[in-house]
């Protein structure tokens, strides 16, 4: 009994390490959750704040629930123009402020495998929307009244995550707060289900006894 005991135990601390890896980026610095709460984001010379006015900047995430750090990287881009940048401010995200407008974008990417559970929009109307490009598949969200939107989208490591200007009712916007789950590693799936394992075969063994 006291076998079965630990061994569940165990596998029930494993298993809510693996799977509360939810991380929330806050864009808008006027804002409590500004940067990572709960999280240490680290640049090569430059802080989360810092990446205002950069054309592309990379971070890594670590410290909090996380199994393993992880780095992402954020490119603003204008087709109709050069040298465009990060903007951070009040309001949120962009690029070279006043909103990403018709010709603007930010790309993400990470170096691991999330899924993304909510997009915050600043500037989003009634009949309005904003568009991201999800690993390819576009997809364009409206207000509801509160800007912020549940998804369920995965986007596997090196995919890319682009906000622009939605061809069809679209308005200049900030991106105040990117949410989503780390996915944990195939590793971690297979120290749980050896753990698993363990547990059962040693349960076996006291049965027989």
């Amino acid at each position: 009994m006291k076998s079965l005991i630990a061994t569940t135990t165990l596998t029930t601390l494993l298993t809510l390490n693996v799977s509360a890896q939810a991380v929330t980026f806050g864009f808008d610095n006027n804002r409590g959750n500004f940067g990572a709460v709960g999280y240490t984001i680290s640049g090569t010379g430059t802080s989360f704040q810092d990446a205002d006015e950069l054309e592309t900047a990379t971070f890594t995430v670590s410290g909090g629930s996380l199994s393993n750090p992880f780095s992402f990287t954020m490119t603003a881009d204008d087709t109709a123009s050069t040298g465009d940048t990060l903007e951070i401010d009040g309001t949120g995200l962009d690029v070279d402020g006043a909103g990403i407008d018709t010709t603007e974008l930010i790309t993400f990417t990470f170096t691991t495998d999330i899924l993304l559970t909510d997009f915050d929009f600043a500037d989003i109307d009634d009949s309005t929307f904003a568009a991201v490009t999800i690993a390819g598949s576009l997809q364009t969200f409206g207000s509801n009244g509160t800007d912020s939107h549940a998804v369920n989208l995965a986007l596997d490591a090196g995919q890319e995550l682009v906000f622009l200007y939605a061809a069809t009712d679209g308005i200049n916007y900030d991106l105040q707060s990117l949410s989503f789950n780390v996915v944990p590693e195939p590793g971690a799936f297979a120290l749980i289900g050896g753990i698993f394992a363990f547990g059962f075969v040693a349960l076996r063994r006291r049965n027989l006894k």
